[in-house]
C-alpha cells in the first residue's frame, strides 16, 4: 500500500503507512552460489534454491519475522515490522541459528554436494513500510543503513556462521555464546565495525537472566516490597501455600525483585521453578511449561527425538513419577523440532495433561518449600492460565506462588488471606537517582543525570537503559546519547503497534508533547467522535491517561512513550502536523499567542515556518524575562535567533533581530555575567542593529549593556562613554528613567575609580529622580534596579567613609527594598552590598548572617553574580570567626568563576583570599596575594579597593617580620585612605604602624 502523500488533511484521515522505526535485519545467502550455479542444470539449480528458500521461510516466519526481498541466492528478512517484539533481534538470531544449521541438511543433487549458509544480522533505524515494484514483483522496502550493514555483514561472516556486530552483542545481553572476529572494514561502511560470531543459545530460566547473564545488582528503592515477599516466603516455606501477584508496567523492576526473592528461596534450601512467558507464544498452550520441561531435562538442539524422550523420562522419574512420565510422555508429540509441542487434544485430554502437571509441582513442593514463578504472565497462554488457577486454588504443600503481570493481567485468585497483591510504582527521585548513580558509578556530569531523571520518569529499566547509552556516549568519544537506547526502542514500539488503528493518533498526539487535549487532537483530524474512540483505546492501553481534574486533556504516560512515537513519523508529516497544530491552537486559543508563545514558536519552528516562529520566540524569551526565568528567557532568545537565521529573512527584519540579541544580552547579563562573551557578543551585535530601531526606550537598553560590558571589563573610559550618551539623550528627550539608569551607570563608574564624592552625586540625583511605579518595572530589562544598585553602592562607600551604624542602615533599607520590588537580581545585589557592608565595618557575624541569607536566595533564584559575592563574605566572616572549613579554598574557586565572567571586583577577592591565608598563618602566601590584588586593582583603575589592599599588604610584611618595609607600607595605606576619604581605613593602619613601634617582632594579624 503506497503512502498517502499529505499524511493527516483536512477532514480526513489518511493511514501513515511509511514510518521510521527500530527493525532487526537477517541477511542470509548460500555459500559459493556461484560455483553452484556453473556446475547444475538450470532446473536443477531451481529446485536447491526453492528448498532453501522455503528453508529460509519456515525458519523466519515460526520466529515471528517475515521475508522481505530475494536477492538471488539472498534471502532478507526483517524482525520488528509491522509489529515490534521486546525480543525481535534474538528471534533473528534464533532464525538465522536455525537457518544455518538446517541447510546442510537439504537434500541437493549429486553435484552439488552439502549446502552452507551464512547470515549477517543488524538492528538499527530506517524507514519501512512502503513497498517498491508492483503485482508479483511487489517487495517491501527498507531504507537505511541497517539493511546495508546486514549484507556487508554476511559478506564477511564465515560459512556456516551467523554474524552480527558490536551493537547488537551489547543488545543481546548474554542470551547467547560469542566468538570475537575482531574489528573488520566492510565495503560501504564507513567505521571499522566490530564483528561476533554467534554461537548457541543459552539456557536461563528468564527473560531476565538471558539479558543480565543472572547476575543481580542490589536493588533500590524496593526493600518495602522485597520484604514483603520474604516474609510471604517464610509463611510458605513453613507450610501455609501462599500466592503473590506481583503488578506493574514494562521495565518497573518486577524481575530484578523475583531475582532477589529466588536468592532468598535458594539459600534457605528452597526449590526454585520459573516458567516464562513469550510474546510470540501466546496462542501455544503450556508454552512456559513446556519450555521449563526442555530446560530442566536438558534437551540440546542436536538431539533426536528418542533422546529428548529419554531425558523427559529420567526428569519426571527424579520426583518419583514413574506411571506419570510414561503418560505425559505419550501425551506429548515430541517433533525433530528444538521444542515441546503439545497436541492439538481434545478438552480430556488436556484436562488430563493439567492434572499431570499440577501433580508434578504439588510432588515438587512436598520435596522441599517451593517459590513457583509465572513471569510475565499478561503473555500467558489460556491453558498455562487454566493451570496455574488450578495450582493457586489446590494448594496444600510448603510453596509460594509468584505471578509477575502488566496492569492489565488480572487473575480471579487475588482474594484471600493467603493471596496477595504487590503493586510496584515508580521510583522516586532520590531512589531514581542512586540508581542512576549505582549503574554509571558516578561517571555523568549532573546535568546528563538531571536530564535521565526527568525523561525516566522513576521507571527502572529506562534509568538503567539511559544511564548506560549516556555512559557509552561519553567513553567513546563525547558524542550526544541516542534519545531512545537501542535497548528500549523494541519495547516501547511494541506498545504502539498493539494499538492498531489508534496508533496514528498517538502518534499526532506525540506532536502535541507529552499533554495534549481532545479537543486538539479532533481539530487536526477533523472527527471529534472516532478520535475519542481512539483515544479511550490509548487510555486503556496505558499510553495516556486522562486528568480527573481537568476532562479532555491527556498526558503519556511516560516520556518515553511519547518521543517513540514522535520518533516514527517522517520528516515531512511530522512538518505538515506540527504546522496543523499550531493553526489548530490559535483557532481553539488565540490568546495563547501571548500566553503561550513558546508553544507556538516550537510547532512553527518544527513546522518550518521559521520566521513566524521567530516571532513567537522572542513574545516567549520576553514573558520568561518578566519572571526572572533568565535560563529560559536566553534559550527562546537564541532559539529566535537560530529560526530567524534558517529563514533567510534576517536581512529584512533587522529590527526583530535586534530585539531578539538584546534580550538575549539582558538575559545572559543576569544568567552569566555582563562581561562574559555571549554578554558582549549579543549587546554589540545589538548595537550594530540599534539605527534600525525606533523605540527609545530600547536604545537605552542597548546603551546599557554596551556600558555594562565595558565596565565589567573594568574598561572605565570606554563605559563611561555610553553612560554620558544616555544621560544626554534622557536630558534632551526628557526621558526620567533613562535619566535614572544614566545616573547609575555614571555612579559605579565612580565607584570603582576611587571617586566617592562624585559617585554620591551621582547615585543621590538617581534617588531625586526615581519613582517606584514608574522605574521599578525596568529592573528586568536592566539586569538589576536603579536605585537598589545606587543605594547599594552608596551604603559601601559610607562604611569605608564612616561611620558603620547609618551604613548598615542604608544597607538593610535598601534590601528591604529590593524585597518589596520582588526582582531576583535586585535581590541578590541588595544581600551583597549588605554583607561588603558588614566587611567594611569589621563586623563579621552581621557580615554572616546576610552573606548566608544572600547565598541560599541567590542559589535558589539562579543569581550567580552576586551569589558569588555572598559566599565570599561568608567565607571570611566564617574565617573571622573561627568556624571550621577550608575557607581559603573556597575563594579561590570562586576567583576561578569569577575571572572567567569579568575582571569587576577581582582584586577586592584576592583580598579577602589573602586575609584569609594571614589568618590560617601562611604569611608568604598572604602577601603574595596582597601584591597579586594590589596589581589588578591597579592595571584595571580599581581604585577604590586600593586602602585596603595597601593594608592588607602592611600586615602581611609585618607577620613576616620586614619591619622597615612594614612601616613604609602602613604609611601608604594611611595616606592613600586620606586621600580617597576612606576614613574607617586611616586608624587602622595608624594602629598597625603604632603596634610596630611597640614590639620588636611582632606579629600583627589584625583587620583590613
Amino acid at each position: 500500500m503506497k503512502a498517502p502523500r499529505d499524511g493527516v488533511g483536512g477532514h480526513t484521515a489518511a493511514r501513515l503507512v511509511e514510518e521510521r522505526r527500530q527493525v532487526t535485519v537477517l541477511f542470509c545467502d548460500l555459500v559459493g552460489f556461484s560455483g553452484l550455479a556453473a556446475e547444475l542444470d538450470p532446473e536443477d539449480l531451481r529446485e536447491v534454491l526453492r528448498a532453501y528458500q522455503a528453508c529460509c521461510v519456515d525458519c523466519i516466519e515460526a520466529r515471528g519475522g517475515y521475508v522481505g526481498q530475494y536477492q538471488g541466492d539472498g534471502v532478507v528478512a526483517y524482525f520488528g515490522h509491522p509489529v515490534a517484539c521486546e525480543d525481535a533481534a534474538e528471534q533473528a538470531i534464533r532464525a538465522g541459528l536455525e537457518i544455518v544449521r538446517r541447510t546442510p541438511e537439504l537434500r541437493t543433487p549429486a553435484p552439488a554436494g552439502a549446502l552452507q549458509a551464512r547470515a549477517g544480522v543488524a538492528t538499527g533505524t530506517a524507514v519501512i513500510g512502503d513497498t517498491l515494484g508492483s503485482g508479483p514483483a511487489e517487495q517491501a522496502a527498507v531504507t537505511g543503513r541497517v539493511a546495508v550493514l546486514a549484507s556487508r555483514i554476511q559478506a564477511a561472516a564465515p560459512a556456516g556462521a551467523v554474524v552480527a556486530p558490536d551493537s547488537l552483542r551489547r543488545l543481546l545481553g548474554d542470551a547467547f555464546d560469542y566468538a570475537d572476529l575482531g574489528a573488520q572494514r566492510l565495503k560501504g561502511v564507513d567505521e571499522v565495525v566490530r564483528l561476533w560470531a554467534i554461537g548457541p543459545e543459552r539456557h536461563f530460566d528468564s527473560r531476565f537472566d538471558a539479558a543480565h547473564g543472572g547476575r543481580y545488582e542490589d536493588l533500590i528503592g524496593r526493600n518495602a516490597e522485597l520484604q514483603i515477599l520474604r516474609e510471604t516466603w517464610r509463611h510458605a516455606a513453613s507450610g501455609a501455600p501462599q500466592a503473590v501477584l506481583l503488578s506493574g508496567e514494562a521495565g518497573i523492576g518486577k524481575s530484578a525483585l523475583l531475582g532477589a526473592l529466588r536468592t532468598t528461596a535458594a539459600a534457605s534450601g528452597g526449590g526454585v521453578a520459573i516458567f516464562q512467558c513469550s510474546p510470540q507464544r501466546t496462542d501455544t498452550p503450556l508454552h512456559p511449561v513446556l519450555r521449563f520441561l526442555q530446560r530442566r531435562a536438558g534437551w540440546r538442539d542436536e538431539d533426536d527425538r528418542d533422546a529428548r524422550l529419554g531425558k523427559l523420562r529420567r526428569l519426571l522419574q527424579a520426583f518419583g513419577l514413574e506411571e506419570e512420565a510414561e503418560i505425559l510422555a505419550a501425551r506429548l508429540i515430541i517433533s525433530d523440532e528444538p521444542g515441546l509441542h503439545p497436541p492439538q487434544a481434545a478438552q480430556g485430554r488436556k484436562r488430563e495433561i493439567v492434572d499431570l502437571l499440577d501433580h508434578l509441582i504439588a510432588r515438587a513442593a512436598a520435596r522441599a518449600p517451593l517459590l513457583f514463578i509465572l513471569e510475565d504472565a499478561h503473555w500467558a497462554d489460556a491453558t498455562t492460565l487454566e493451570l496455574l488457577d488450578h495450582v493457586v486454588a489446590q494448594a496444600s504443600a510448603p510453596a509460594l506462588v509468584v505471578v509477575s503481570g502488566r496492569p492489565e493481567y488480572a487473575p480471579p485468585w487475588t482474594v484471600g488471606p493467603d493471596h496477595h497483591i504487590v503493586r510496584l510504582a515508580r521510583l522516586g527521585e532520590p531512589d531514581a537517582k542512586a540508581l542512576v548513580e549505582q549503574t554509571t558509578a558516578g561517571g555523568l556530569p549532573a546535568s546528563s543525570v538531571a536530564d535521565i531523571l526527568r525523561r525516566a520518569d522513576g521507571v527502572p529499566l529506562y534509568l538503567k537503559e539511559l544511564a548506560r547509552a549516556g555512559l557509552e556516549a561519553s567513553v567513546e568519544g563525547g558524542g550526544a546519547a541516542p534519545v531512545i537506547p537501542m535497548t528500549l526502542h523494541d519495547g516501547l514500539m511494541a506498545r504502539l503497534d498493539r494499538l492498531g488503528s489508534a496508533k496514528l493518533a498517538a502518534q499526532v498526539a506525540a506532536v502535541f508533547g507529552r499533554n495534549f487535549t481532545l479537543a486538539l487532537l479532533a481539530e487536526v483530524f477533523g472527527r471529534y467522535e472516532s478520535q475519542a474512540a481512539d483515544l479511550e483505546r490509548l487510555r486503556s492501553a496505558g499510553v495516556v491517561e486522562g486528568r480527573h481534574s481537568a476532562p479532555g486533556e491527556y498526558a503519556f504516560t511516560h516520556a518515553l512513550v511519547q518521543q517513540t512515537a514522535y520518533d516514527s513519523l517522517l520528516r515531512e508529516p511530522r512538518r505538515r502536523l506540527h504546522r496543523r497544530c499550531a493553526e489548530a491552537i490559535l483557532r481553539l486559543h488565540p490568546q495563547a499567542a501571548s500566553t503561550e508563545p513558546e508553544i507556538l514558536a516550537h510547532h512553527c519552528d518544527e513546522g518550518g515556518e521559521t520566521l513566524e516562529a521567530a516571532h513567537h520566540w522572542l513574545r516567549a524569551g520576553q514573558r520568561a524575562q518578566l519572571s526572572a526565568a533568565n535560563a529560559e528567557a536566553a534559550g527562546h532568545f537564541q532559539r529566535g535567533l537560530d529560526a530567524l537565521s534558517r529563514s533567510g529573512l534576517a536581512a529584512a527584519e533587522a529590527e526583530l533581530e535586534f530585539r531578539l540579541q538584546l534580550g538575549l544580552g539582558q538575559a545572559a547579563y543576569v544568567l552569566l555575567g555582563p562581561a562574559h562573551a555571549r554578554t558582549v557578543a549579543a549587546y554589540a551585535r545589538a548595537q550594530t542593529l540599534v539605527e534600525a530601531v525606533r523605540d527609545p526606550a530600547q536604545r537605552g537598553q542597548t546603551l546599557y549593556g554596551i556600558f555594562s560590558g565595558y565596565h565589567f571589563a573594568s574598561k572605565f573610559d570606554l563605559a563611561e562613554a555610553p553612560a554620558r550618551r544616555m544621560l544626554a539623550l534622557a536630558m534632551e528627550e526628557n526621558r526620567p528613567g533613562d535619566f535614572c539608569q544614566a545616573h547609575r551607570m555614571l555612579g559605579y563608574v565612580a565607584f570603582f575609580r576611587g571617586r566617592h564624592d562624585q559617585a554620591i552625586e551621582h547615585f543621590e540625583a538617581l534617588a531625586r529622580a526615581y519613582r517606584p511605579e514608574d522605574h521599578g518595572a525596568a529592573a528586568y530589562a536592566y539586569g538589576a534596579d536603579c536605585l537598589v544598585g545606587g543605594r547599594g553602592f552608596q551604603a559601601v562607600i559610607e562604611s569605608v567613609r564612616g561611620p558603620y551604624g547609618p551604613a548598615v542602615q542604608r544597607a538593610r533599607q535598601n534590601l528591604a527594598f529590593a524585597e518589596s520590588l520582588g526582582h531576583p537580581a535586585s535581590i541578590g545585589w541588595a544581600y551583597a552590598a549588605a554583607a561588603y557592608v558588614g566587611y567594611y565595618g569589621d563586623d563579621p557575624q552581621g557580615a554572616l548572617e546576610l552573606a548566608e541569607a544572600g547565598a541560599e536566595y541567590c542559589r535558589s533564584h539562579d543569581v550567580a553574580s552576586w551569589g558569588a559575592h555572598c559566599r565570599l563574605f561568608r567565607a571570611w566572616a566564617s574565617a573571622r570567626l573561627g568556624r571550621p572549613g577550608d575557607h581559603a579554598q573556597q575563594v579561590r574557586e570562586l576567583i576561578a568563576m569569577a575571572a572567567s565572567g569579568n575582571r569587576l571586583g577581582i582584586c577586592l577577592f584576592q583580598l579577602v583570599l589573602a586575609e584569609i591565608l594571614l589568618l590560617d598563618g601562611r604569611r608568604e602566601a598572604a602577601l603574595d596575594e596582597a601584591e597579586g590584588a594590589l596589581r589588578e586593582a591597579t592595571d584595571t583603575g580599581q581604585r577604590f579597593f586600593e586602602p585596603g589592599i595597601l593594608l592588607m599588604r602592611a600586615r602581611c610584611l609585618a607577620a613576616l617580620g620586614e619591619l622597615q618595609p612594614a612601616r613604609r607600607a602602613f604609611r601608604l595605606a594611611a595616606a592613600t585612605a586620606r586621600k580617597a576619604t576612606a576614613h574607617a581605613i586611616v586608624p587602622r593602619a595608624l594602629d598597625g604602624l603604632a603596634a610596630l613601634k611597640a614590639a620588636d617582632s611582632p606579629s600583627w594579624l589584625g583587620r583590613t
